[in-house]
Parts: structure tokens; sequence; C-alpha cells
């Protein structure tokens, strides 16, 4: 997935909107390290006359879908789209990128063809390409209460299936015949990682379905490689650095 164009250096002019970058790294909850070449933002010219919005999850709607999924006996999935800003679709400027000194590149800017993570308005260009897909290829309808949270009825009136999105990750449940289709459409619509089916991380806490359709929502993972110190009265939690 190309998100830049290679260009020489001497062609783009000294006034054009030139910013540099750098590589940042990541250790996920399973351990991977994730890199990802970060432009820098704050040098970004047209940021201050960009609409940078984009709704993020809240919580209390999230508790809801669960509720709402073991109360009609669902199954709860996750799927997240890979390097979803890259998909996002309407990135129409122009802006030129020094690679990273571990690149290795000299004389060359890179030309953004994408909206590449860490501008301003990479968030909100991604949030309307995936709104507009599920409403109108979809076919889903959006709460007009929460601009993250969709859900379809059937021809009865029953609801059927329910979404939550956070960023590039959605969380769903529904009838079998829905999960399905959806599966499909999001392999059909962009690049996709795994379904993750009833065990999956959200905001830094482990899901995990059981066969009556309980949920467990826990935060072992992420406390159980912390030190705890105390100091006077209280316990401290210590985190190692490194580890980020």
């Amino acid at each position: 997935m190309c998100a830049m164009q290679v260009v020489p250096s001497n062609s783009v002019p000294d006034d054009s909107n030139i910013i540099g970058s750098h590589t940042d790294y990541r250790r996920k909850m399973d351990g991977r390290v994730k890199a990802r070449i970060v432009p820098w933002v704050h040098r970004d010219t047209e940021k201050y006359f960009l609409r940078t919005d984009a709704p993020s999850m809240n919580m209390e709607v999230f508790r809801l879908v669960v509720s709402i999924s073991v109360e009609m006996q669902w199954d709860i999935c996750e799927m997240d789209v890979t390097a979803a800003f890259l998909q996002a679709r309407g990135f129409n400027r122009d802006i030129f990128v020094r690679p990273p000194r571990e690149e290795g590149a000299q004389g060359v800017l890179w030309k953004l063809t994408a909206a590449a993570y860490g501008l301003v308005d990479s968030g909100r260009l991604w949030y309307l390409t995936s709104d507009s897909a599920l409403v109108n290829k979809f076919k889903i309808t959006k709460s007009k209460l929460e601009n993250t949270l969709y859900f379809r009825r059937a021809q009865t009136g029953e609801l059927c299936f329910v979404l939550i999105c956070q960023v590039d990750n959605y969380i769903y449940a529904g009838r079998p015949d829905q999960i399905v289709a959806f599966k499909a459409f999001l392999q059909t619509e962009f690049e996709v990682g795994e379904l993750c089916r009833q065990q999956f991380n959200v905001y830094g806490c482990e899901f995990d379905q059981h066969k009556d359709k309980s949920v467990t929502i826990t935060q072992q993972k992420r406390l159980g490689g912390a030190r705890w110190e105390k100091r006077g009265s209280h316990r401290v939690r210590r985190i190692d650095l490194r580890d980020f």
C-alpha cells in the first residue's frame, strides 16, 4: 500500500509545504513491535485551515452494544482495517516529506498521495470514508445520537445487527448471516486484518466472551507485567518505559 511518490528534492519549490518525519516504534500487547513513519505535523503550514474533528467511540455506548449482544445471545466480533488512514479517500493536498534519517534517502522528498499517520486531517478523512461505505454501500443505519454507532433491523422490525467503530476497529454483533455479510463487505471494501470472534483487546482491556455468551473484561495482561511499590500509605504502579 503506497502512500507517497518519490521526487527529487531540487524539483520542489522552496515555498512548498515541506515537513520532516521520524520513525515511531510501538510495542503491541502481544509482544510485536510496530513501526510507523510519522510526518511532523507541527511543520504542516496548512493545519490551521483544515477541519480535523472525528468522533471516537464512547465507552458507555460500547457497554450498551455488549449488553445487547449478551441479551440477544449474539457472538461479539472485532475486525481492524490495515493502515486505515492510508485507505482514506479524499486526500488532495500537496505535502512533501523529508525521509527519516534511518532511511538513508538523500536528495529526495516523498510527495504524499494518501492521508498519512500523523497528519491533523487523517482521522477525519478516514472517518468520512468509513461512514460513507457503511451507510451508502452496506446500507446500515447510523444512530442520530452517536456518530460511531450503527445498526440494522430485519424486515420484521427486530434488531439484527449492531456495530460500533473505534477509529480503525469495528466491533459488531448480530445474527450469523449478518456477521458473514459484514465480514465479506469489509474484505471487499478495504484491506483488513483477521476476524477476532469473542476474544480481542479494546481500550487496553482484554475482552472475552464465553460459551454461554456472557462477557468478561479485564486488564490482566496490561497490569500483569507492572511492578508495584509502596510509597507511604499508597501502592504506586511503576512502569518500565522500555515497554513503550
